[in-house]
């Protein structure tokens, strides 16, 4: 899946969580970096003109200095406050 999605990602900069996750991940382990997907639920303020919006959510997780460090490369924009609550972490392997 991830071979079949890094074009559509780099090409197009588009994507859904699940897929950008787990090309984070990949990209993670291809370089030497502990890493894992974590699942669980979001919220953000405003999503796609929505306003107060919860959901289902994947990102990437790295191992740094001893502790899990989440990579969200989805919800990336900075302007916006938002939280995330991991119900569950797999390796994939």
């Amino acid at each position: 899946m991830v071979a079949a999605a890094t074009p559509l990602l780099v090409q197009t900069d588009a994507g859904c969580c699940p897929v950008i996750a787990q090309v984070l991940a990949a990209l993670g382990r291809i370089s030497g970096l502990p890493t894992r997907v974590a699942v669980g639920l979001a919220y953000v303020p405003e999503f796609d003109g929505h306003k107060n919006v919860l959901g289902f959510h994947m990102w990437s997780q790295f191992y740094l200095d001893g502790q899990w460090a989440d990579c969200d490369a989805a919800l990336n924009d900075n302007s916006q406050n938002y939280w995330r609550l991991g119900l569950s972490a797999n390796d994939l392997g």
